[in-house]
């Protein structure tokens, strides 16, 4: 079942609107944003994390798992590799 969600990538101008999949991964949807907000925002080289409610997901969970429901707002945030 597909899940409507509000998603704000840091440094883009521009909030999304997504239909994510119930068995995505939180990984799979912080890699689709990036890509979504890539003509916008440069995330090369950075280690991607999907916020909801004040708090970073595991990545493995679905979104599900997760907690994630239709029409939440999640936050893809970064990291950068070096430390």
């Amino acid at each position: 079942m597909a899940i409507p969600l509000y998603a704000f990538v840091r440094g883009d101008t521009l909030g999304l609107v997504v239909l994510a999949g119930d068995t995505e991964s939180v990984n799979e949807l912080a890699e689709r944003l990036a890509r979504a907000a890539a003509p916008r925002v440069a995330l090369d080289g950075k280690l991607l994390r999907v916020v909801h409610r004040g708090k970073v997901l595991p990545g493995q969970l679905t979104l599900v798992e997760a907690g994630v429901a239709a029409l939440d707002r999640v936050d893809l945030v970064t990291e950068s590799l070096d430390g």
